[in-house]
């Protein structure tokens, strides 16, 4: 167990390391504009670019980590996110052509980031078996992590030099990179799975289950709720209560290391035939706390309500990453969990447009919304899992047992 140890915990750093960077922009992002002479559209380019690559991309990845191994793929994706962070590093010094770098940087970031996101949790997978699931929470934890610290981060650097958040990411991924290939030397895969990096023989249609399209539900209502909580709690703190704004930042703060505190510990309870219950009681803790938070019932209560709803988004991923990689048809992992990446990030994306527009209705009407849309996602999710299991597309055999 121990030689597989040092490449695990390498990938949770790498994990952490897409979150972090991506979180402590936050930070740099008046800077930049005034830097590089963005306008507001220009700036939305900026943050989405990343994102949207990995939507495009990440079907056409999984599939060749299903044919090639998954190691054979995560490396170069993870190359290609420290090129892009210090492309992006290189916008400070390119004059007029600083927003392209930018652009371009961001792009190849958001590709890269597959490497440590849907393919390192088939990667675990593929070695350790049935024995992975805690493993993979790791995973998960590792990356809401990296939310808590990385605003931090962006916020020591912000007024001193800026670009250096790009040059400290790829500079880390670089090392991290060159650690977990060397710690690959001698590992011996999961017996009866296919290798950890070995290409898979043939290529089996990728086949969903009612079960898997659930995850995929979770996954997707989990995002498409918390982007809007975390990009307007602090500013509807100060407005409805007069919360300061370094508190308002630790409530968020809280909420994001209960997330990660609780997707860690749930890697002992992971069992396929639980994440179904898991996910539905993350869902709904979750939207019953986007609910009274909206109703502005009294500010402790609100406060409450948004740090016990880590616990609810902490109970999701995890076991929806367990349930994926549990009945999908062996050779098919990696395309399994890179469309539910997808899924996620769609979630964020489209939360993210909603969120704002929901905002000029009132931030009460925000959450309650967010909040309702969650708790019918957990309805739909119930129905989904009740069902006996049953292949939407394809055959049963080949499933694991």
């Amino acid at each position: 167990m121990r030689e597989t140890s040092r490449p695990i915990v390498l990938l949770c750093c790498m994990a952490a390391l897409p979150v972090l960077g991506g979180t402590s922009l936050g930070a740099i992002y008046p800077i930049l504009r005034q830097v590089l002479h963005l306008s507001g559209p220009s700036m939305s380019v900026v943050v989405a670019i990343s994102t949207l690559s990995l939507i495009v991309t990440s079907p056409f990845v999984g599939a060749l980590a299903d044919r090639v191994g998954p190691v054979r793929v995560i490396l170069p994706l993870l190359l290609l996110y420290a090129l892009g962070a210090f492309l992006s590093g290189c916008s400070a010094f390119a004059g007029s052509g600083g927003y392209a770098c930018l652009v371009a940087g961001r792009m190849l970031q958001g590709v890269g980031g597959l490497g440590t996101g849907p393919l390192a949790i088939a990667f675990v997978k593929r070695l350790l078996g049935e024995r992975a699931a805690a493993r993979m929470a790791w995973l998960e934890a590792s990356a809401s992590g990296g939310a808590v610290v990385g605003p931090v981060i962006g916020g020591l650097i912000a007024g001193w030099k800026w670009h250096l958040i790009f040059w400290l990411d790829g500079g880390a991924m670089l090392v991290l990179m060159l650690l977990w290939g060397l710690s690959l030397r001698g590992i011996t895969p999961a017996a009866g799975g296919p290798g950890a990096g070995s290409p898979s023989r043939g290529m089996p249609a990728l086949a969903l289950t009612r079960r898997i399209l659930g995850a995929y539900l979770g996954g997707f209502g989990l995002m498409f709720a918390l982007v809007g909580m975390q990009t307007f709690l602090v500013d509807y703190l100060e407005t409805a209560y007069g919360v300061p704004i370094p508190a308002g930042g630790a409530v968020v703060a809280a909420h994001a290391l209960l997330m990660a505190s609780t997707a860690a510990l749930s890697g002992r309870y992971l069992r396929p035939g639980r994440s179904g219950v898991m996910i539905v009681a993350g869902l709904v803790v979750f939207a019953s706390a986007l609910i009274l938070l909206g109703l502005q019932l009294n500010l402790y209560l609100g406060v409450a309500s948004v740090i016990a709803g880590g616990i609810g988004c902490g109970l999701i991923l995890p076991p929806g990453n367990v349930l994926v990689l549990h009945e999908a048809s062996a050779g098919t992992e990696s395309r399994a969990m890179s469309l539910a990446s997808s899924l996620r990030s769609i979630g964020v994306l489209l939360g993210s447009a909603s969120a704002g527009w929901l905002t000029t209705l009132g931030y009460p009407t925000l959450f309650v919304a967010s909040g309702a849309a969650v708790a019918a996602i957990a309805g739909v999710a119930i129905g989904l899992f009740a069902v006996r299991p049953a292949r939407v597309r394809g055959v049963e055999a080949g499933r694991r047992p």
